[in-house]
């Protein structure tokens, strides 16, 4: 062969292998379609199924009905941790993790925590600001819960409930002819 890759040795006709003369680059058509194939296979293990974070979530879902608040903690962190977020379903099972750490005592950070992502990527979600002003009020937090209760009734103006909530606070904090005006609103609302 050419170029010294395979000689004849001696008189004989053996043909002499030397693999280190020979050339092994890769075509660039062929580089490319396995880096490619590479990243394809990688993503494709990234991506998680969308049946086992339905799986976990409806888990979570039962946990929760039964007031496992822990157990489904569990399950919503699951999907968390497996998507990363990346998954638009992934957000229902962080939101449904911030009421689970919202009935636990003493887990009023880690509510708020996810609450509040879930806020960043959906933030015309009233009941996602309910739940906040919640938080704030287990936090003793009332400008908080003010500003979350505004943002709730700009979503549903007409709730009597928030109006009332909105109310006492407006009173809390020394604002009483606003006060007055949620209090007969709910009212007339009722």
């Amino acid at each position: 062969m050419v170029n010294g890759q395979w000689s004849i040795v001696h008189s004989r006709w053996e043909l002499n292998y030397r693999p280190w003369t020979m050339d092994y680059r890769l075509p660039k058509a062929l580089v490319s379609l396995l880096l490619i194939f590479l990243v394809s296979q990688l993503t494709m293990a990234q991506s998680f199924d969308s049946n086992k974070l339905d799986q976990w979530e409806a888990e979570g879902d039962t946990l929760m009905k039964q007031e496992n608040y822990a157990g489904a903690i569990s399950f919503f962190s699951r999907t968390d941790d497996a998507t990363g977020l990346k998954e638009k379903s992934a957000y229902n099972a962080l939101y449904k993790r911030a009421i689970c750490y919202y009935y636990l005592e003493g887990n009023e950070d880690k509510a708020l925590n996810d609450v509040n992502r879930f806020i960043e990527k959906f933030p015309y979600v009233s009941q996602s600001h309910i739940l906040r002003a919640l938080i704030y009020r287990m936090k003793e937090n009332a400008l908080g819960q003010l500003e979350d209760l505004n943002v709730a009734l700009d979503f549903q103006p007409d709730n009597a409930g928030l109006l009332k909530w909105r109310a006492g606070l407006l009173i809390d904090v020394g604002k009483y002819t606003e006060a007055k005006q949620d209090a007969e609103r709910s009212i007339a609302i009722e």
